[in-house]
């Protein structure tokens, strides 16, 4: 669903967005070794599937992070180091068609994901940040919703730190997840 402003007109690529030491903007072909790396990686994945990601599956994922944008008016962005000009992951929103609890269909899905190398270095925070910011003033959706693997404490501090509620605890394609919303404005 596409969720826009009265008088905005989406963009149909990614925004650069700013921090402190982040630079975020679209995805990039250049991106797909480091993000293949990064999927790959069983301290982010055994989080987000339990299971590596195969080449085709990364392909798969950089046209979606990239095509969502043209078609809804968000997606993910590419998330960078400013000093290093270094691929650290994703952090965005996304329609996926989930089919999940009925207190979230429709409403767009937000999903992080870092290397593990950055892990515990506030950078999560430092995009998330930016991303809601920009989610906040640019969207007309009435709240966005997360699903994060019940053991993975540090997303789950993440989504309260931002305004996510726990709505249920479900299971989806087999794993436990947990639902959280958080209303626009957080």
């Amino acid at each position: 669903m596409i969720y826009r402003r009265p008088g905005h007109t989406p963009p149909a690529t990614a925004p650069i967005l700013e921090t402190e030491r982040l630079r975020l903007r679209p995805v990039a072909l250049a991106d797909f070794e480091a993000c293949f790396d990064i999927w790959n990686d069983p301290d982010v994945y055994r989080y987000a599937g339990g299971k590596p990601r195969t080449r085709p599956s990364i392909w798969t994922k950089l046209q979606i992070m990239t095509g969502h944008w043209a078609l809804a008016g968000y997606g993910y962005w590419a998330v960078e180091e400013r000093a290093t000009g270094a691929y650290l992951g994703e952090i965005g929103l996304q329609d996926a068609l989930r089919g999940m609890i009925e207190a979230v269909k429709g409403l767009p899905e937000a999903g992080w994901g870092l290397a593990s190398a950055v892990h515990g270095r506030g950078l999560g925070t430092e995009g998330l940040a930016a991303v809601f910011d920009w989610i906040d003033t640019h969207l007309d959706a009435p709240a966005c919703w997360a699903m994060i693997d019940p053991e993975n404490a540090p997303s789950l501090r993440l989504a309260e730190r931002f305004g996510f509620k726990r709505e249920t605890d479900t299971v989806y394609e087999g794993e436990a997840v947990r639902i959280f919303l958080r209303p626009r404005g957080g």
